[in-house]
Parts: C-alpha cells; sequence; structure tokens
C-alpha cells in the first residue's frame, strides 16, 4: 500500500505566497504603526497618509512601509542575517511601483552586500546605506548609519515618546 504523497508546490506557488505575505505584511506593519502613534503624528513618521485605505496608497506610504519591514527585520532580535538578505532581494522583484522596483534593483545591482560581514550589525547597516542611496536619489534628508541610530528609530515595537 502506497502512502498518499504530499503536494509539492511549485517555486511559482511559492514566489506568489511570498509576494502576498510581503505586501500583506507591509500594509499591516504601515497600519499598526498608524494606530500604535495615531494619526495625529503623522508628521511625526514623516509620513502622508491618503484617504482612502487601503486601496490608494502612495508611493510614498508604500515606502515607508517597505523601509519599516526591512529595517525591522535586520533588527529583530536573533533576525538571520541571510534570510534577511534573501527579503531584501525579494523586496527588488515584489514592488508594486515599477519604477521603483526597476530603481531598487539597479541600486541592488550597484552595491551588493559584502558576505564577509555575514552578521546581523553588518546587514543592518547595509540596509540603511541602501535607503541612504535611494534618499540621495530622491533628494530626501539621509538617516545617520550607526546601530543607536537604528534601533531608536527602526527597532520593534517602537517606544511612545
Amino acid at each position: 500500500m502506497q502512502t498518499p504523497s504530499k503536494p509539492v508546490l511549485s517555486q511559482r506557488s511559492t514566489k506568489l505566497i511570498y509576494i502576498l505575505a510581503f505586501i500583506s505584511i507591509t500594509v499591516i506593519f504601515s497600519l499598526s504603526l498608524l494606530y500604535y502613534f495615531g494619526l495625529e503624528r503623522q508628521e511625526q513618521l514623516h509620513m502622508s497618509i491618503p484617504q482612502a485605505l487601503p486601496s490608494q496608497f502612495s508611493r510614498e506610504v508604500m515606502g515607508y512601509g517597505t523601509w519599516t519591514v526591512l529595517h525591522s527585520s535586520s533588527l529583530a532580535p536573533g533576525a538571520d542575517p541571510t534570510k534577511v538578505l534573501q527579503l531584501v532581494q525579494l523586496t527588488s522583484e515584489v514592488l508594486a511601483c515599477p519604477n521603483c522596483r526597476a530603481h531598487f534593483r539597479h541600486i541592488l545591482a550597484k552595491n551588493p552586500y559584502d558576505a564577509r560581514q555575514l552578521d546581523q550589525e553588518g546587514v543592518a547597516l547595509y540596509i540603511c546605506r541602501l535607503h541612504n542611496i535611494v534618499n540621495q536619489d530622491l533628494g530626501k534628508e539621509e538617516f545617520v548609519c550607526t546601530m543607536d541610530a537604528l534601533k531608536a528609530r527602526w527597532a520593534f515595537p517602537p517606544k511612545k515618546s
């Protein structure tokens, strides 16, 4: 008697699941920050909030959510640096904005991660450098890339002030 075999997901199906999970996490995380801090503090969070949530997100709101997920993932206690780098790579494949996706892919191609420093701090600082490159290209303010500064801004859960 043969035992029934488990269905195996194709690589494409698995990738689609990751894409949907990433988008869901980004939206949920952004909305949870809004709830946690309150809508009246949106200017302190350096973001604009569209009136129609979630169907009409602006690039700024999606960018903020995406960077929040990347930074906070890199700072999570016990985060696997390899998986965080995979998340960065996956992000370059699934960004909803085609121009943003192409821009991020270009930045990753020109700034590969130095695998000799495959630790949590190295990955967190790498993501900060990527974020600063994007901000330079967009004419935005750069972040201070130190672990203390990153933890103060991006560590989860955020501290109420």
